[in-house]
C-alpha cells in the first residue's frame, strides 16, 4: 500500500510541475505579447533589427547600436560579471530612452515584411553578445 501511495504522490508532483511549466510559458508568453501589444508593428529606422544578414547588418538603428556598444566594450571586457550586468542594462535602458525598439520579422504568409518587438530578455541577450564581441562595426564612423 506504501508504494502505490508513493506513486500516487509522485505522479501529482509531476503534474504540479507541469502545470507550473505551463504556467510559466504562458507568462513568458503574456509578457512577449504585452511588449508588442501581441500586433505587428511598423519598423522605424531607429529601431534595431534581430536576425542576420546584409540589409539587418546595415539597418541604421543597427549600425548606431553597434556604434553605442563600442563605447562600453572596453570596460564591459575588462569588468567583473555584477558590474558587466549593470553595463548591459545601462545600455538597454538608453537604446530605450532613445525610443528604439528590439524587433523581429514574423511569418505572416506574405511577402511583406511584419515586425514585432522582442522579449526583454531576447533585448538584454543581444545586447550583453554585441558587448562580448572583439570586431567592431565602425563603418560609419
Amino acid at each position: 500500500m506504501p508504494t502505490n501511495q508513493n506513486n500516487q504522490a509522485a505522479e501529482h508532483q509531476l503534474k504540479e510541475d507541469s502545470d507550473s511549466q505551463s504556467d510559466n510559458q504562458r507568462d513568458a508568453s503574456e509578457a512577449h505579447k504585452s511588449q508588442s501589444n501581441g500586433k505587428a508593428i511598423v519598423a522605424k529606422p531607429g529601431d534595431i533589427i534581430c536576425g542576420r544578414g546584409f540589409h539587418i547588418a546595415n539597418h541604421r538603428g543597427n549600425l548606431d547600436f553597434h556604434l553605442m556598444v563600442n563605447e562600453y566594450r572596453e570596460e564591459y571586457l575588462g569588468s567583473k560579471r555584477p558590474h558587466k550586468t549593470r553595463i548591459t542594462k545601462h545600455v538597454l535602458k538608453e537604446i530605450k530612452s532613445s525610443g528604439a525598439r528590439f524587433i523581429k520579422s514574423v511569418s505572416n504568409g506574405s511577402n511583406v515584411d511584419t515586425w514585432e518587438e522582442v522579449d526583454y530578455a531576447t533585448a538584454y541577450k543581444k545586447v550583453s553578445h554585441a558587448l562580448r564581441l572583439r570586431i567592431t562595426n565602425e563603418s560609419n564612423k
